[in-house]
């Protein structure tokens, strides 16, 4: 069964319309810009058409794409901060409809990492990592092991790095939390390269070579495809 299925989803968002009012006068102008104000119009603008696509557990799926293709739109309508449109298709995560789950409950098994930094800056980065492992209650010598093997992952030293603020491991710590929780598929928007890279090319190979085996669920990545 896969982790997470989309079936036939659509999301359409109605934006203003842009348009100067030729009208002569300034007065004349002023006054229609003041009826767009208080009602602008509007027009549908459909920016994810029909998706369809599978992630099996422990697989990585890349979407790719320029600036407003709707990467973005799919990976917040996978963990519901975006819903499809009424008769948007399906999205189920492990063989359950995510519109029949508590959002709140749905987001604790989906490592979100979102576009720029998502990180608490008063808290170390154990503690950024160790975030939603409390949430979901876990003792303390559990967090405390798990936050160790997930830093360990991403190429920080937990004895060098664990108690330091993170602001200089901003998108290692990221990566690490996405991967805070066993059981959950980790969604990315425009994921942290570096976090995986390391000081070179030949080190994204060896970290993301061995994600599988960390992540019982799938993992979705959104991203412009540059190198």
């Amino acid at each position: 069964m896969p982790r997470i299925k989309l079936i036939d989803v659509s999301k359409t968002y109605h934006v203003p319309v842009k348009h100067r009012p030729r009208l002569r006068g300034l007065g004349a102008r002023v006054k229609a810009m003041k009826r767009l104000i208080k009602r602008p119009e509007t027009e549908p603008r459909q920016v994810v058409k029909k998706v369809n696509l599978e992630v099996r557990h422990g697989e990585l799926l890349a979407l790719l794409g320029g600036s407003g293709s709707g990467k973005t739109t799919t990976l917040k309508m996978i963990n519901r901060l975006i819903e499809p449109d009424r008769d948007g298709g399906k999205i189920l995560v492990d063989g359950q409809d995510v519109a029949t789950r508590d959002p709140v409950e749905l987001r604790r098994t989906i490592g979100y990492v979102i576009q720029g930094s998502g990180l608490f800056p008063h808290l170390s980065v154990a503690g950024n990592v160790a975030v939603v492992l409390r949430l979901l209650g876990r003792k303390k010598d559990e967090i405390d092991e798990r936050v160790n093997q997930l830093l360990e992952l991403v190429r920080l030293s937990p004895l060098e790095y664990r108690d330091r603020m993170p602001e200089k491991t901003v998108r290692r710590a990221e990566a690490a939390r996405r991967l805070r929780s066993r059981p959950g598929g980790p969604a990315q928007d425009h994921p942290p390269g570096r976090a995986v890279r390391g000081p070179g090319p030949r080190h994204a190979g060896a970290i993301a070579g061995g994600l599988p085996h960390h992540l019982q669920g799938g993992t979705v990545d959104g991203g412009h495809g540059n190198p």
